[in-house]
């Protein structure tokens, strides 16, 4: 009967010791994912922003991006075409539809918006496009 006990722990310790291996293999198996997860989420932002600075790098003193499309016409003059319908008088002379917007007086560009909000607007519109006077 000591055998037939000591043959019954035997395996009941060996069968433990399967399902106790594979559960830890487990366990440390999604440690390990993630720990791979988040090195290759870490590589692919750092691949990014190395693409965004090389694209700004390119982009800048390189002309107008209208310009710079390949096998494209310009957009300049469609511009124009297009928004032609929608310049005033005080727009003679502004190339881009931006540049007519800047033209108009400040109550023409933007209606029913807090005065502080227009300024900040003609503000960001001036950096970015300059003006046409």
């Amino acid at each position: 009967m000591a055998d037939l006990l000591i043959w019954l722990v035997a395996a009941l310790g060996a069968v433990g010791g399967v399902v106790l291996a594979r559960v830890w293999g487990r366990v440390e198996g999604k440690r390990a994912g993630k720990r791979e997860a988040e090195r290759d989420a870490m590589d692919d932002t750092v691949e990014k922003v190395e693409r965004g600075r090389d694209a700004v790098r390119d982009g800048r003193g390189a002309g107008d991006p209208a310009d710079r499309s390949a096998g494209r016409a310009p957009l300049e003059p469609r511009l124009i075409r297009l928004t032609a319908a929608t310049m005033g008088a005080g727009d003679a002379g502004c190339t881009s539809y931006a540049e007519a917007r800047l033209a108009r007086p400040p109550a023409e560009t933007v209606v029913n918006v807090p005065p502080d909000w227009a300024d900040w607007i003609a503000d960001l519109d001036d950096r970015m496009t300059g003006t046409c006077r």
